[in-house]
């Protein structure tokens, strides 16, 4: 079979084709969705499935350092607060 030229966008594609990369159907005889725009759509869906699966994966450590760091903090808050009291009462007497 001969190639095919799209009149759409004068490229010359094979005569086997059935779409050309812009969207022209050859067997409708009119637009269809551009393989290039759905290959950029599906790019666009992948990129942001990788922003989200990052942001999880960061607020995931954070939530483990919090972890470990938040039960020193109160251990140290509760242990100065007790040293302040304790310090203050032997200054009153």
């Amino acid at each position: 079979m001969a190639a095919r030229r799209c009149p759409k966008c004068n490229l010359i594609n094979p005569g086997t084709a059935s779409v050309c990369d812009c969207g022209w159907s050859f067997v409708e005889g009119r637009m269809t969705e551009s393989r290039l725009q759905l290959a950029h759509a599906d790019h666009v869906v992948r990129r942001e499935r990788r922003s989200r699966g990052t942001a999880e994966l960061v607020f995931g450590a954070f939530l483990v350092v919090a972890g470990f760091v938040a039960p020193l903090g109160l251990f140290l808050l509760i242990g100065g607060g007790i040293l302040i009291i304790r310090g203050i009462t032997k200054l009153r007497n």
